[in-house]
């Protein structure tokens, strides 16, 4: 598959276009998850059940019929119950209870975590 991609404009693009997806392909290998998981990325809009906050916008990484990969700006802690909005291009958003089930930082300011789904609040 890569080496049906053109070259980079240069040798150093090219070394660290393949560094980055190296790096990804092993994070996919380190993932010892039960459902296999999609990309999926779409805007979404996270409420926190236990705190009347501003909604928390941000973006999904990954999807599964188990839950979804969230990347955002904010932290949540393992069992924060929310809804998620999550964007759909043809329809309103989908809405979906929620709960945390692990979270890591994601380079600088950013955080990754992980939603189990529980049920459908709005489709």
């Amino acid at each position: 598959m890569l080496e049906d991609l053109p070259k980079a404009r240069s040798a150093d693009l090219e070394r660290v276009f393949r560094s980055l997806l190296a790096e990804e392909q092993q994070r996919a290998i380190d993932d010892r998850r039960a459902s296999v998981r999609l990309p999926f990325v779409r805007p979404l809009v996270i409420n926190l059940r236990s705190a009347k906050s501003d909604r928390i916008e941000a973006f999904s990484r990954n999807i599964s019929t188990l839950g979804i990969g969230v990347v955002s700006k904010e932290t949540f802690k393992m069992g924060d119950l929310a809804t998620l909005e999550i964007h759909r291009f043809s329809r309103q958003p989908v809405v979906i209870l929620a709960e945390c089930r692990w979270a890591d930082s994601f380079g600088g300011h950013w955080h990754f975590s992980g939603w189990s789904f529980l049920n459908i609040v709005r489709d």
